[in-house]
């Protein structure tokens, strides 16, 4: 049984959404095979999920990610001691980065700049063609999420929405 099975099993309603989580997630490792990173944005409980999928990624989840060998000998050759200690507890992470966590920059950028493109001007100073944008909206007419997700498609990333349903 694949990890997708087991989720569709835990969480039948998703089924019809199996080859968009499967695209989803294959469009995630091609962007991470070639050096690309995650962003995501969203506001209130979707912010929330945002940080939470970041720290997920930002160390070991379910299997452990040890460093490379070639960076634990780095850290040792900088300072023993320290570089020793820091070998054995850093964790191979994927690169993702919420955009929730700009609070300077997006109050700055609003009270300056125009109050829903916060999330679209952080898009477009850090993404780089080949990475992913994420967008969470719970009613899916998020506009700051949607101007963030049309900056990273103009910036040439690969686009996530994920969105409540709507009846």
């Amino acid at each position: 049984m694949t990890i997708l099975d087991e989720l569709l099993s835990r969480y039948p309603d998703l089924t019809g959404c199996r080859l968009d989580i499967d695209e989803a997630f294959r469009l995630m490792v091609r962007s991470y095979d070639r050096g690309g990173q995650l962003l995501l944005a969203g506001n209130g409980g979707s912010a929330s999920d945002c940080e939470h999928i970041v720290g997920e990624l930002m160390k070991s989840f379910v299997l452990p990610r040890p460093l490379q060998q070639d960076f634990a000998e780095n850290l040792s050759g900088v300072h023993e001691e320290m570089g020793s200690e820091l070998a054995s507890v850093l964790q191979s992470g994927l690169p993702a980065i919420s955009l929730t966590g700009f609070p300077a920059l997006s109050s700055a950028f609003i009270n300056d700049c125009h109050p829903l493109m916060d999330y679209a001007q952080i898009v477009n100073a850090l993404g780089r063609p080949g990475d992913v944008f994420w967008g969470i909206s719970t009613s899916g007419n998020s506009r700051n999420v949607c101007y963030a997700a049309v900056t990273a498609k103009a910036r040439g990333l690969s686009v996530i929405a994920m969105t409540g349903s709507r009846e």
